[in-house]
Formats: C-alpha cells, sequence, structure tokens
C-alpha cells in the first residue's frame, strides 16, 4: 500500500523548493555562459620584436578597444614565459589576439 505524502510545513518546503531551483538555476547559467574575456581571446599571432618595441607597444598595437593594455602585457608574459625588460630586437612573441580580429587578417 502506497503511504501518501502530505506537505506538514508549507512554508519550510516552499523555501527549499526555492533554494534548490536557484541553486540549479545558477549552476546551469555558469556552465553555459562560458563566453568570458579569456575565451574570446583564443587566436594567437606571432610577433617578431622590432628595435625599440617594447611589450606595451606590442600590446597596444594587437589589442582591440575593450581590452586593457596592462592585462594584454601581463598575459603575452605568461605565454611567452618573459619579463618586460628581458625581450630584444628578434624576439618572436606569441600575442593573443580576439578571434574576429584574426578573421579579418586572413580575409586582407
Amino acid at each position: 500500500m502506497k503511504r501518501k505524502l502530505r506537505i506538514v510545513k508549507p512554508f519550510r518546503f516552499f523555501t527549499f523548493v526555492l533554494v534548490v531551483t536557484l541553486t540549479i538555476i545558477f549552476i546551469l547559467y555558469t556552465i553555459l555562459s562560458g563566453t568570458t574575456e579569456a575565451s574570446a581571446m583564443e587566436t594567437y599571432r606571432q610577433v617578431t620584436v622590432h628595435q625599440n618595441e617594447t611589450l606595451w607597444t606590442i600590446a597596444e598595437e594587437n589589442s582591440s578597444n575593450h581590452v586593457d593594455t596592462r592585462d594584454l602585457v601581463a598575459e603575452i608574459c605568461d605565454i611567452n614565459d618573459v619579463k618586460p625588460d628581458e625581450i630584444q630586437p628578434g624576439d618572436t612573441l606569441i600575442v593573443p589576439v580576439e578571434a574576429s580580429e584574426a578573421d579579418n587578417e586572413q580575409t586582407n
């Protein structure tokens, strides 16, 4: 014989359902909203350092308007395992660029 379930404390039950629902929505939103600034920069370009160039000028030349140059300099340093004062003319650096910029270069 099946036992019939009854909600004894409705406020407590609906609070529980609300918390579980919001938690599931938060988890799904976090998983499905994977487009962040970092994931937008998945394409890379090789850049050769020329005379009198710094990481700052290289970052400015290869960044879009909505990317902070300081963040891009830090990312270039991390990717290439260099410090800003270690680069020399002739060095080749890997520089992250936005996918849309890389697409524009390939079509030109």
